[in-house]
């Protein structure tokens, strides 16, 4: 039976254009394609788009006596809405930075509902840091972010429009 360990690996994930950190940005254990691996192994960088991930590392004992050590997961990936993501192979190493490139291009998405409730008191506009708890669970919640304030309404028969798929909520 193979003993678990772990190490930590870090590193920086930003913009390989501007030089410019990019917040919050999702690290995560990965196989060579990118896809994230069963264990579900993630952290999300801070605001200067560092980050610190715990790696399950494998002990198989061999006959010499020495173990072989190495990572459950193939590859440490990175990924940032608007950005191509990047993955690297784990090797014998502690840091591992990403310089993600941008130019993803978004799909747009049109919201439409068929029937809009007046709200009976004002819009409530979240500030950042602010979560929205939404009062009646039949009617889905509308929010936009603008100008990185979320504001919030609600809808019924909420239809979201993607490449023209409708999908309903």
């Amino acid at each position: 039976m193979a003993k678990q360990v772990t190490t930590v690996i870090s590193g920086q994930v930003i913009d390989v254009e501007s030089g410019e950190p990019l917040s919050f940005s999702k690290v995560f254990l990965s196989d060579r394609k990118g896809n994230m691996t069963a264990d579900r192994i993630a952290v999300m960088a801070d605001a200067q788009g560092r980050y610190k991930l715990t790696v399950p590392l494998v002990m198989i004992p061999r006959a010499s006596g020495v173990p072989l050590i190495r990572p459950k997961a193939s590859h440490v990936s990175a990924y940032f809405v608007g950005y191509t993501p990047m993955s690297l192979p784990l090797v014998n190493k502690k840091v591992y930075n990403f310089d993600l490139k941008g130019g993803t291009e978004l799909e747009t998405v049109v919201v439409t509902a068929d029937r809009v409730r007046p709200p009976k008191k004002p819009l409530k506009v979240l500030l950042p840091g602010e979560r929205y708890q939404q009062e009646k669970k039949s009617n889905a919640a509308l929010w936009w972010i603008v100008g990185g304030v979320a504001v919030v309404g609600l809808a019924v028969g909420l239809a979201v429009y993607s490449n023209k798929k409708a999908l309903t909520a």
